[in-house]
């Protein structure tokens, strides 16, 4: 079945199939995107209240902080990798959430701050975390203070209606060269092909655009970014997420939730690498560049 409902953000191709229910396929570049007629609202904020961060999507996320934040710091240090001399530059987290990233970078750059749609979160980071943050769209914010050495979005790009005018946008608040780093899902694995709709990142509308590494490298390329790193990362999970997300979310079954959490059965965490998650980081590239060199982080 065709569609016309709206434009690839990859490769601005304007037709689409329908790949499952309420999730289309571009027939050029085979980029996926939820039907965004169907899903997004005028108000998108609404979806990330405080609800959002304790029981619609995560179980506790204020909870989970020791577990989130062994995540941040293995991605903090393949960043730091990548960023010369990191004490005298500066970072800009979109979609900071509650600032625990921005907590365990600040040791390691001159400045950190962050910005969210989250009010909830956004007072989270700066009177209990105590990290300099801001509630507001990254797009529509004016960034004062000058540019900035990196920009990170942690799980955060799949979010967004439009990422590839958040990644120009971020081309524009970077120095010269600055890095971008990013990790979102990739619908181009094994689990996401063998799991198809129902795998676990599947589910609009918090979930919008699916990327491959192919069209991964494609967007940031045509935003002005040259790849330099890409893996697949794992991550940190507390038992008591992933139980509320399979059994009361998906299998809706909550009262199994809470008698396993009331019998103090999840209160451990574990390590799991699905290889369907992209960690990837890309520099601004300079008016002298040409097209992105980097051998095999299309393939």
């Amino acid at each position: 079945m065709a569609s016309k409902q709206q434009s690839c953000i990859v490769c601005q191709c304007p037709d689409s199939t329908v790949r499952f229910d309420g999730i289309l396929q571009c027939t050029r570049c085979s980029h996926v995107y939820a039907d965004l007629e169907r899903y997004v609202s005028t108000d998108l904020e609404l979806l990330y209240q405080e609800e959002y961060f304790s029981g619609a999507e995560y179980s506790d996320y204020v909870a989970d902080r020791p577990v989130l934040q062994q995540n941040f710091r293995r991605r903090l240090r393949v960043l730091l990798r990548f960023v010369d001399r990191a004490e005298d530059k500066s970072l800009l987290e979109i979609g900071c959430a509650h600032g625990f990233f921005l907590d365990v970078a600040g040791p390691f750059f001159a400045r950190v701050e962050g910005i969210d749609i989250s009010a909830g979160a956004v007072t989270y980071a700066r009177e209990r975390v105590g990290v300099r943050a801001v509630c507001g769209n990254f797009l529509s914010h004016d960034y004062q203070g000058g540019l900035f050495d990196v920009i990170c979005l942690w799980d955060t790009l799949e979010h967004l209606p439009e990422p590839h005018r958040f990644l120009a946008k971020a081309f524009r608040c970077l120095n010269d060269g600055g890095i971008i780093a990013l990790t979102t899902g990739d619908i181009g694995s094994a689990v996401a092909k063998l799991r198809g709709r129902k795998w676990r990142l599947i589910h609009p509308p918090t979930h919008l655009h699916y990327f491959s590494r192919m069209s991964m490298r494609r967007v940031l390329r045509n935003q002005g970014f040259v790849p330099v790193y890409r893996s697949s990362c794992g991550f940190s999970r507390s038992a008591d997420n992933a139980a509320h997300g399979v059994l009361a979310l998906r299998l809706g079954r909550p009262e199994l939730y809470q008698w396993l959490r009331k019998h103090g059965l999840l209160g451990w965490s574990f390590n799991l690498n699905l290889f369907d998650i992209m960690y990837v980081i890309a520099r601004k590239r300079s008016l002298s560049e040409g097209r992105d060199q980097v051998s095999g982080l299309g393939k």
